[in-house]
């Protein structure tokens, strides 16, 4: 027995040595893959914030150089619409400012009363739902906007209207008979949708130098598809520098004047920016930031990050 019991003490031994070995390269390994992983994640963090405070310097450039723009007109041939790009440091800054102000201002149909849909826009809103096929919707998403809760014929007030300007256009989802196609356009690519017409950015005023042809289209119906064309093809080389450029364009139909005057102008209240910073080697951190110019006074109203 005790020569049986001695000739496997060595094996044992052994076998608890092979274990703690295993033990060990395990909890090794683990910790080499933990500090790995915690590496990666404190340099990603301290990427994104270099990426962060570059574009917030960026953004406050821009808005100065907004700011001190003293001219009566915005289109995307001007010098600060022009896209560009620098180095800093080891990264690639590069950044697109553009006016916006250019679709139908769904936070300025109405008049001071906050119900009553202003008399320019009643032809372009109800041109809107017909041509996306859905024209009973038209009064139904008033009352679901309008400040009180008196329905209007052919629309209906209920509960969960929200009743107040819009924070984003993805707000419209929530009124009965909208749905994501109906906003965002059918699959193709030449399907539009609410999101092509319509524009929280705007404070009541089309910017016809960035107004697509299609809005051109809702704004009368002496805006046809052809005449669109030729306004769209004559600002790229003539832009509306003042509104009686637009009204004596060789394309505007002169029987819209009345209608549409209170409605357009070539100026923007809003400026989207998109600001990308590339770091050599690594993924790029994009931000899309809205502008509100007031006067000499520009603030950011909207930041969103994506990477």
């Amino acid at each position: 027995m005790w020569t049986g019991s001695r000739s496997r003490r060595p094996a044992f031994v052994l076998a608890a040595v092979l274990m703690i070995s295993v033990v060990l390269i395990a909890a090794t390994t683990g910790f080499a893959w933990f500090a790995r992983n915690q590496l990666r994640r404190v340099e990603g963090e301290r990427t994104a914030l270099r990426s962060r405070n570059l574009a917030f310097l960026t953004a406050f450039f821009v808005a100065r150089g907004l700011a001190a723009d003293r001219s009566d007109y915005d289109a995307p041939d001007k010098p600060q619409f022009q896209p560009m790009a620098f180095p800093a440091g080891e990264g690639v800054v590069s950044l697109h400012l553009v006016p916006l102000d250019r679709a139908l201002p769904v936070n300025a149909l109405f008049l001071p009363d906050g119900t009553t849909l202003r008399q320019e826009m009643i032809h372009p809103w109800e041109e809107l739902w017909n041509r996306l096929g859905h024209g009973e919707l038209a009064p139904v998403v008033l009352d679901f906007l309008d400040a009180d809760g008196t329905p209007r014929l052919g629309g209906g007030e209920r509960e969960g209207f929200i009743n107040r300007p819009l924070g984003d256009l993805s707000e419209l989802l929530l009124c009965p008979g909208l749905s994501p196609p109906l906003l965002k356009g059918p699959s193709g690519p030449s399907k539009k949708g609410l999101e092509d017409f319509l524009t929280v950015w705007c404070d009541g005023k089309i910017n016809v130098n960035t107004a697509s042809e299609d809005v051109l289209t809702l704004l009368h119906e002496g805006f046809t598809p052809e005449g669109a064309r030729a306004l769209g093809a004559y600002r790229v080389d003539h832009p509306f520098k003042k509104i009686e450029d637009f009204f004596e364009a060789p394309a505007f139909p002169r029987e819209a004047l009345g209608s549409v005057m209170n409605l357009v102008g070539v100026k923007s209240s809003y400026f989207g920016l998109t600001v990308e910073v590339t770091w050599a080697g690594k993924r790029s951190w994009v931000y899309d930031i809205v502008l509100k110019k007031d006067h000499q006074t520009v603030r950011a109203v909207a930041w969103e990050e994506r990477h």
